[in-house]
């Protein structure tokens, strides 16, 4: 089974869009996802991939989907 490579600028640059699209701050971001603002920063800007959990409560938080927001892979809502 082949699996999908991770990118990590495309990943920040869906995730930077998903908080633009929402009209939220990186702080208001972060509250949302149960994230410190400077775990968010990371992922956003020092194109830091999530573990696990912190992705679990990106796409909690944000409502979109681990897919799409992990490979752009279908619908971005979740």
């Amino acid at each position: 089974m082949k699996y999908p490579e991770l990118d990590a600028p495309a990943f920040a640059h869906r995730l930077r869009a998903t908080r633009l699209k929402s009209g939220l701050t990186v702080p208001d971001a972060a509250a949302m996802c149960g994230l410190p603002v400077p775990t968010l920063e990371a992922f956003l800007y020092r194109q830091q991939m999530p573990s696990a959990p912190s992705l679990f409560k990106l796409v909690t938080g944000l409502g979109v989907s681990a897919d799409w927001l992990l490979f752009g892979d279908g619908d971005s809502r979740g």
